[in-house]
This record gives C-alpha cells, structure tokens and sequence, in this order.
C-alpha cells in the first residue's frame, strides 16, 4: 500500500467512527444511506467585529459519490440542499449545505 492509500482508508475510518447515517439524493434522483459527518461550521466574517455566520457541512467518503451541487441530503428529519464541494486528495468530501425548502 502506499501512504496515499493509506490516507483514504484512514479517513473513511474516521468518517465510518464518528458519522451518523445521512440519506444522499443525487440530481439524477438515485438514492442511498451513506455515513457523513454532520457539522454547523462558525466564521467570524470581519475578525473582531461580531460579525458570524454558519454553515452546515458534511464531511463524507468521496467514494459514497460522486457528489454534486444541488444533490439533496436529509440530516435529522430536515433536507438540505448541496451548495458548495471540497474534494481532498485522501478520500474526503466537505460539502456546503443549505437548508432546501
């Protein structure tokens, strides 16, 4: 094995450890259960100001998908719409949701 393949299998280990089951509608409508991380990222927008926002974001195996924006995943009763993606190099994909609907 090399490191690279090292990497991924230690991320969807971490994934599979810490995720809860999410269920992941795609555009073309096909759908399955997958294991994501489910967080409500926090940005201080101007440093200092009290300016904030947050996003929700999921943090799953890039190899549950492919996964692309206006995908559709239902977190806890409550469906959200895939906005933004983020694929890293080991196995990862963080995905900027919106509430749909």
């Amino acid at each position: 094995m090399t490191f690279r393949s090292d990497a991924i299998l230690a991320t969807e280990d971490i994934i599979d450890a810490l995720g809860e089951p999410v269920l992941f509608q795609s555009k073309s409508g096909t759908s399955k259960t997958i294991t994501a991380v489910f967080e409500r990222e926090y940005f201080d927008l101007a440093y200092g100001s009290g300016v904030s926002s947050s996003q929700p974001v999921l943090s799953a195996k890039s190899s549950d998908g492919p996964f692309k924006e206006y995908d559709l995943f239902l977190v806890d009763n409550q469906e959200y719409r895939a906005v933004n993606l983020d694929r890293d190099a080991d196995g990862q994909t963080r995905i900027g949701l919106e509430k749909n609907g």
